[in-house]
């Protein structure tokens, strides 16, 4: 019988990489830099835009003086002395990407993550072999939670939108999704179910394992 999904679609980091603890680290820095101080909440409502949008909406909260070249210099400095060296895929990532693609699921990354800083990890850990198409935040004007990801994601695959099933740990990353269409999986790595549910997830997983149950039916 043929598969409902042909085609998933990952969201990188807090889906695939445990990258939310380093990236949280990377922005309570970068503020204090300026003597200002960072909240979690802040932190969690910026995870999904790609890096030019979380350095604008920064520079004009907290009233920086730097231009915002300057100041995307600055973190992505942090970025490439701290996210790295750091980083481990999520308990299952590996085990799931394999059994999906032995299984016949094709597989996209769909990340807001810039091909520079995403890349490393995935030539380090050999994930290349496990994604047909790489789609990165430096590919679209307007990032998570705007659907253009997801939609060049759609395209870049030649993929029916109603083919494609779409991970996600954030609330960002599910309106994204939801936006082009896409059938969406909230993962509660990062943020808690009912976060997840109010974006429009159409079902939720607790453990990346859970995924091929679910997009079978």
């Amino acid at each position: 019988m043929e598969k409902k999904f042909q085609w998933i679609f990952f969201d990188l980091d807090g889906t695939l990489v445990d990258s939310v603890p380093a990236m949280y680290r990377i922005y309570l820095n970068f503020l204090e830099t300026f003597g200002k101080i960072g909240t979690k909440e802040e932190f969690l409502e910026l995870n999904g835009p790609a890096l030019p949008e979380i350095i604008s909406l920064l520079k004009k909260r907290y009233h920086l003086k730097d231009s915002e070249q300057s100041l995307m210099t600055l973190y992505k400095e942090a970025i490439a002395r701290d996210y790295g060296p750091s980083l481990e895929p999520v308990d299952g990532a590996e085990e799931t990407l394999k059994a999906l693609q032995d299984n016949g699921y094709a597989l996209a990354l769909v990340t807001s993550a810039f091909r520079s800083m995403a890349t490393p990890f995935m030539k380090e850990r050999h994930w290349e072999r496990y994604f047909k198409h790489c789609i990165f935040g430096d590919e679209v004007a307007q990032s998570k939670p705007n659907p253009d990801i997801y939609l060049l994601a759609l395209k870049k695959t030649n993929a029916a939108r109603e083919t494609a099933a779409a991970v996600e740990d954030s609330p960002n990353g599910i309106l994204s999704a939801k936006g082009a269409g896409i059938f969406t999986l909230g993962f509660t790595h990062s943020y808690p179910k009912k976060w997840l549910l109010a974006a429009g997830a159409d079902g939720i997983i607790d453990n990346l394992k859970e995924i091929e149950t679910i997009v079978k039916h």
